[in-house]
């Protein structure tokens, strides 16, 4: 399943980016860790504070465009702080996580007011939103739906292998390994710019499978992985099947981006 914003501090190191330690300004004088933990927590909850804001304002087609974006970054940011939790050893208090799931809450509402104005008519966004949100759009439709096992994923490969065939020949500069249906099968995207992300769902299509239903960053000895979890139908019955995609060159060009742009904010 995705890994929604809430956890994104509190959880998996897969998710974390590498970030230094917050320092105070006197140069190369590290700040006592206490004293790093009020700006922590003031960080973290303005940056939930943007979120919310961000989806509030989406009203129309203008602003449902440019969305997707700025949420990108600020979840960005958000996990970046997950790093800094950690390495600071910092726990959250009950007033923390309380604060954590009344700004959740809020933006599962303004998502589902988002989805009930059908996002717009913005693509990029309804994707977005299914990847970032998907629990709170889904519900517990897709609960009855079994995963697939080794043989089902095996005859899903097996109907899809033109599919793949094509794309690895059509790609070849850029695309490596597939049919991505396990992380040992991951498809590679060799890009290191935002391209890899849309090219994710380029693939998807080229593979005949649908929308994606969630969607999670996981990271392996050294490399990321972003695994989408699908609906699909193999002979009249319904399963849920993976599709992962190993976008480090991406990640840690995106990391690195990120880690210069705190640098010059310190």
């Amino acid at each position: 399943m995705k890994t929604p914003i809430l956890p994104l501090v509190l959880s998996a190191g897969a998710l974390v980016l590498p970030l230094t330690p917050v320092y105070s300004q006197e140069k190369n004088t590290p700040a006592p860790i206490e004293m790093n933990q009020p700006q922590l927590i003031t960080s973290l909850d303005a940056l939930m504070n943007a979120a919310v804001t961000c989806m509030q304002q989406i009203q129309d087609k203008n602003s449902a465009a440019s969305a997707p974006e700025t949420m990108a970054e600020i979840i960005l940011k958000i996990t970046a702080l997950g790093k800094q939790f950690r390495a600071a050893g910092i726990e959250p208090d009950e007033e923390m996580m309380q604060k954590m799931e009344e700004q959740s809450h809020l933006l599962e509402v303004e998502v589902q007011r988002i989805a009930a104005a059908d996002f717009y008519g913005d693509e990029q966004l309804k994707h977005f939103c299914y990847d970032m949100f998907g629990d709170a759009l889904l519900g517990d439709a897709a609960d009855d739906i079994p995963a697939a096992t080794p043989e089902i994923i095996r005859k899903l490969a097996e109907s899809r292998r033109e599919n793949s065939d094509r794309a690895l020949a059509d790609f070849s500069n850029i695309l490596k390994g597939g049919p991505g249906f396990t992380q040992e099968t991951a498809w590679q995207i060799l890009v290191p710019n935002d391209f890899a992300v849309r090219f994710e769902y380029f693939l998807m299509r080229r593979m005949q499978l649908g929308d994606s239903q969630t969607q999670a960053l996981e990271e392996k000895d050294g490399r990321y992985y972003d695994c989408h979890e699908i609906i699909v139908e193999v002979e009249g019955s319904q399963y849920i099947v993976q599709q992962w995609f190993d976008i480090t060159p991406y990640y840690i060009n995106m990391s690195k981006r990120f880690e210069e742009e705190e640098k010059t904010q310190l």
